[in-house]
């Protein structure tokens, strides 16, 4: 009998006969389609991709003929939705029955194709259509903007997240203290703020995560001009709630619709009153929106969280059980399970926190509980995550000092202190989060 262990063995077109296999996996290529994709068998035999446009597909390198071969492909519709596929002429379907993708954002198909002829013809089988997979699969995690006014949008790779993160292309109009919110194509920051002259902006920056390079596109703007803003979101839509323009604070929530990006937001069910310095995250169903204050001297800081239900988000938030601890200038991300808060600031005594509070979304009538803290006290960090593990960066350990770190927290052993996992490629505070998909 053959023994393969841990260690890579390399056949070189060879074979391995009379041989048991266990606990071994097979590479897999994550990656967004564009409108014309190779899927290439030296590179992998499972491919991922995000459908970002009506895609032609091509096949290459089998095995000679009279080898067998086969490879998975999953296909996840981006937030646009409704993208098509086009396959290779030697494709052969059951009853010679192309099927159709699955229409519906962020949605999974799955084939199978299968040659014995060197890939002359290749035997295709639907396995599963419409699937709404954990979201394990997002691959990178975006700090955009920040103060010192920053332009800039740094992104981290979940696979190698020790790694700095890497500068990509800008925003339209440097600027901080924005909400953020996407899908799995785009992400759109809202709001915002300079100090020098100080200015308050309605703009709505779009970043295009399939060409993260280039200057993100000025979109529809917010109801009115203001910052320090929470927002949270699905697939389909995203809420930027509360936030201020000078001393006026406000509870609006606005709605920015991604499939009609260029109109104005669309104002909807207000927050059980006015606040800024709010933090929001959420889930598919519900959008939750904690902590912050309503007074302009920042004093006192609340503990109040309020719930947006999504299919019916004209109605003012519901109130749900409160964060651990008041506080405001902090950001929170989470999975389909749970929401975290991390950080924070309070004026009066002037103090920055490690604190982070865990909303249990199937009781969150009940107080947050504590978790392990930050690795370090801060306030104003950005936070993003995958179904796994949640980040959060920068921010600034006093108001006179902004940091790089990014600090991880391990969903499946919260109590423990947050690593220092990596750093932002230039130090920023008041940076906003943004995933590929929306948690």
């Amino acid at each position: 009998m053959t023994r393969i262990s841990k260690s890579r063995m390399d056949m070189e077109g060879g074979g391995v006969n009379n041989a048991y296999l266990r606990d071994y996996g097979e590479s897999a290529v994550i990656d967004n389609s564009g409108t014309s994709y190779t899927i290439d068998l030296t590179q992998a035999n499972t491919y991922h991709l995000t459908m970002t446009g009506n895609c032609t597909f091509a096949f290459s390198n089998p095995p000679a003929a009279g080898i067998h071969a086969s490879f998975t492909l999953m296909l996840t519709q981006d937030g646009t939705a409704g993208r098509t596929a086009t396959w290779p002429s030697s494709v052969v379907w059951s009853n010679g029955i192309t099927p159709n993708l699955t229409a519906t954002a962020n949605n999974t198909d799955v084939f199978t194709f299968t040659t014995y002829d060197g890939g002359g013809n290749w035997y295709g089988f639907e396995v599963a259509q419409n699937l709404l997979l954990p979201q394990t699969y997002i691959k990178f995690g975006y700090f955009a903007t920040g103060g010192p006014v920053v332009s800039t949008v740094d992104r981290i790779d979940y696979s190698n997240d020790t790694a700095t993160a890497v500068a990509k292309g800008p925003v339209s109009l440097a600027r901080f203290r924005v909400g953020s919110a996407g899908n799995s194509a785009f992400g759109y920051l809202g709001g915002g703020y300079i100090a020098s002259p100080v200015t308050a902006y309605s703009r709505v920056d779009r970043i295009d995560y399939s060409n993260d390079t280039a200057t993100a596109a000025s979109k529809g703007p917010l109801t009115a001009a203001r910052y320090w803003i929470g927002s949270t979101g699905t697939s389909a839509s995203g809420y930027f709630g509360g936030g201020k323009n000078g001393t006026p604070i406000v509870s609006t929530v606005d709605r920015i619709d991604y499939s009609n990006d260029t109109a104005t937001a669309v104002a909807k069910g207000p927050l059980s009153g006015v606040r800024t310095g709010v933090a929001g995250t959420g889930h598919s169903a519900f959008g939750y929106f904690g902590g912050g204050t309503a007074s302009p001297s920042f004093t006192p800081a609340l503990t109040l969280v309020d719930r947006i239900d999504y299919s019916n988000d004209t109605p003012a938030l519901t109130t749900k059980g409160p964060l651990s601890l008041a506080r405001w200038a902090f950001s929170a991300t989470g999975n389909s399970s749970f929401g975290y808060f991390a950080g924070g600031y309070t004026a009066s005594p002037a103090t920055t926190y490690t604190r982070v509070d865990r909303i249990d979304y199937s009781n969150d009538t009940a107080t947050a509980v504590a978790k392990g803290p930050l690795s370090t006290a801060r306030f104003a960090p950005g936070g993003v995550g995958t179904s796994v593990f949640g980040y959060f960066g920068g921010g600034s350990p006093s108001p006179a000092a902004v940091t790089s770190v990014i600090d991880r927290i391990d969903y499946s052993n919260d109590t423990p202190t947050a690593a220092v996992q990596s750093h932002l490629s230039v130090a920023r505070t008041y940076t906003a989060g943004l995933n590929h998909t929306a948690l």
